[in-house]
């Protein structure tokens, strides 16, 4: 699993971190996330998602458009540093993907 860091700020304030994990949570790619911050997300994905940094990005942009600015990253345990909770650490150190979400999109037929 590969992990990346999305940090964004939104224009008009309206893009806030919850209807971008809304959306981020419809998304098949994305196996995972943690809002470690206001306007940062940790996100998993599998194996193949370098195939995928790019269509997320066009999908981030198509659903919010010009109201919202963003750096999309790939990071691991190798290559991060900084304080933050044990939790996050975890997070970081043991991407897992999150059955839950796979579970909404099922019965949503996402």
């Amino acid at each position: 699993m590969n992990m990346y860091m999305l940090s964004f700020a939104s224009k008009s304030g309206n893009v806030t971190r919850a209807k971008i994990q809304d959306f981020l949570s419809t998304l098949p790619e994305v196996l995972n996330w943690y809002g470690v911050m206001p306007f940062t997300i940790l996100i998993v994905m599998d194996n193949h998602s370098h195939l995928f940094d790019n269509a997320l990005t066009n999908k981030l942009v198509e659903k919010f458009s010009d109201d919202v600015s963003f750096l999309f990253t790939s990071i691991s345990k190798e290559n991060i540093a900084g304080y933050i909770n044990k939790e996050v650490w975890e997070f970081i150190n043991t991407p897992k993907a999150n059955p839950i979400l796979a579970d909404n999109r099922i019965n949503k037929n996402v």
